[in-house]
C-alpha cells in the first residue's frame, strides 16, 4: 500500500502540534500512543516471521552496562533470544527499549515498505526517538513518489 505525500504531511504537522502542546511531557494524543502500540506489536511480529524464514540479523543488546553485538536466532511471542559471543541471551520483549525493539525491528521491516516507515516514524516520535521519526516519515514521503 503506497501513502500519499499528505498523509506524511499531517502525520508530521499533527505529532509536531501534540509535542509542542506536551511542552516536554509525555501526554501525547493517546491515538498517537494506540497506533505507537500498535506498531510494536507489527515490528514484534515481523521479527517473529523473519526468524521462522530463516533471517538472522546482526543486533547490539544491553548486556550488563554495555552493548554486546549477536545474532537473533529465535523469537516468539515472549521474546527475542540473541546469540552473543558468551551466551544466547532471551529476552522478553518488555525488557527491550522503545529505541531497541525499533533497531532490531528495523532490520526485519522491507525498506520500500512506506506504510510501516510512516507507522514506524510515528513509533519513534512517541517515544521521543525524534531524529528516527525524522528519517523514518522522510523516507515514507520519498517511497511515494
Amino acid at each position: 500500500m503506497h501513502l500519499h505525500r499528505a498523509a506524511v504531511c499531517l502525520t508530521l504537522v499533527a505529532l509536531a502540534r501534540s509535542v509542542a502542546a506536551a511542552e516536554g511531557q509525555p501526554a501525547l494524543d493517546p491515538a498517537w500512543t494506540t497506533q505507537a502500540e500498535e506498531t510494536a506489536t507489527a515490528i514484534r511480529e515481523a521479527i517473529i516471521v523473519g526468524v521462522e524464514v530463516g533471517l538472522h540479523e546482526d543486533v547490539y543488546v544491553e548486556f550488563g552496562a554495555a552493548l554486546t553485538p549477536g545474532t537473533v536466532v529465535a523469537a516468539s511471542a515472549r521474546g527475542v533470544d540473541v546469540k552473543t559471543r558468551i551466551a544466547t541471551i532471551s529476552l522478553p520483549w518488555e525488557r527491550l527499549t522503545p529505541r531497541r525493539l525499533y533497531l532490531i525491528g528495523k532490520k526485519y521491516i522491507p525498506e520500500d515498505d512506506a506504510y510501516m516507515r510512516l507507522r514506524l516514524g510515528t513509533y519513534c516520535a512517541v517515544h521521543h526517538l525524534y531524529a528516527e521519526a525524522r528519517e523514518e516519515l522522510l523516507a515514507a514521503s520519498t517511497l511515494d513518489d
